[in-house]
């Protein structure tokens, strides 16, 4: 999507006679690259951070320590 609006402004430019960079901000297209390229990092470890305190304030009430867990994996250790 970002780059059909480069190109639109590349291409008006050049039908109005002009360079064919000059219909293009390229300061503003470096700022959109950098986002682009920058905000799936942020969310992972967003998503990261939240995870582990998610982990650390939600436990599983089955598993305390003044009982033994009743779930059992195929193993026979305790899923908690």
């Amino acid at each position: 999507m970002i780059g059909s609006i480069i190109g639109v402004g590349i291409a008006n430019a050049l039908i109005n006679g002009q360079d064919g960079t000059s219909g293009v901000d390229w300061g503003q297209a470096a700022n959109v690259g950098r986002a682009l390229l920058f905000s799936p990092l942020v969310g992972f470890f967003a998503s990261a951070l939240l995870l582990l305190v998610m982990k650390a304030l939600i436990r599983n009430p089955n598993c305390t320590a003044r009982r033994k867990p009743t779930t059992r994996r195929r193993g026979g250790s305790a899923v908690c």
